[in-house]
């Protein structure tokens, strides 16, 4: 049973698998000679994870994760003949991660483009096309299934930087959600193909194509870690010498703001004025701005184990 997606729309699909578990069961001997393998994508992984659902008590799972980097590769490699240069194959990775619909998709407009001008900017811009010129909603529509939670965890994710492995522990540390559900939005995550996991326990967010539009689309920015992240005794004195620097800084500015408040009171027109209030104002932001980076090195501080 293929594309599964569309029995879910009926109200009596769980009598349908209700039927398949009462045919499957050890007590009929259907069980010996006949086997059912239903293909599906994250409706049919929420259904596996529902409780009292007659596919837990029947099926086993089987999950296609992401293509190797060789296994792109060679996908890549073939069609195009060997005409793609390394680098323009190497983007096409980074893209996608391996993720099978997402190469397809890159490789598809390159064989329209044709692959003799194939380039790293020519493989990015089709990865934005993705989103920003043919305005698929594929992307959307995997946040609607992963949910808060998946959504949270996806935001930590990509806040480590250089996408490095986090550990399961820190999520739990995090405070996303409780442990199961915080396992099956994981899972989900991993079943998209934006999320690795690996050993131990561990994960990291993979392929910039759905990266890149949920920093755009979501958040409208790079994501502040609120995981503590260990830190090197080199790199404590780093952030020990810019809060020093900063501090200076802040101190600087403020005598100078007040410095400039006495010679606005002194000035008697709002012509001669105003270019000590700009004057000013342009020393306010900056002030501002400093509080903002003192503000997250300390959190970094004390946040870091």
């Amino acid at each position: 049973m293929d594309e599964s997606e569309s029995l879910f729309l009926h109200p009596w699909v769980h009598d349908l698998l209700g039927n398949l578990r009462a045919l499957l069961s050890n007590r009929t001997a259907v069980r010996d000679t006949l086997e059912i393998v239903i293909a599906g994508s994250s409706r049919l992984l929420h259904e596996f994870h529902r409780q009292g659902s007659p596919l837990r008590n029947i099926s086993s799972r089987k999950t296609l994760i992401n293509l190797s980097k060789s296994e792109t590769v060679s996908l890549v490699v073939e069609p195009s003949g060997g005409t793609l240069s390394p680098d323009a194959i190497e983007a096409v990775w980074l893209e996608t991660a391996g993720q099978p619909f997402l190469v397809q998709y890159i490789m598809y407009h390159l064989v329209e483009a044709g692959f003799e001008i194939a380039t790293t900017d020519l493989v990015e811009r089709i990865a934005c096309s993705f989103y920003e010129i043919e305005r698929r909603t594929d992307f959307a529509d995997w946040c609607e299934d992963l949910g808060q939670i998946g959504l949270a965890a996806y935001t930590q994710l990509i806040a480590r930087a250089d996408d490095k492995w986090v550990p399961h522990r820190l999520l739990l540390q995090a405070k996303i959600a409780e442990p199961l559900q915080l396992l099956r939005s994981i899972d989900s995550l991993c079943f998209h193909g934006i999320v690795e996991s690996g050993s131990p326990k561990c994960y990291r967010a993979v392929g910039r194509m759905f990266k890149r539009w949920f920093i755009d689309e979501i958040l409208g920015q790079q994501p502040d870690p609120i995981i503590p992240t260990p830190l090197l005794p080199s790199e404590r004195r780093n952030l020990e010498d810019q809060r020093t620097e900063l501090d200076k800084r802040y101190t600087l500015l403020t005598r100078m703001i007040a410095a400039l408040d006495v010679d606005i009171s002194r000035k008697n027109t709002t012509f001669e004025q105003q270019p000590l209030k700009e004057q000013r104002s342009a020393f306010e932001g900056e002030r501002d701005h400093i509080v903002d980076q003192l503000s997250k090195i300390e959190r970094r501080l004390s946040g870091a184990t």
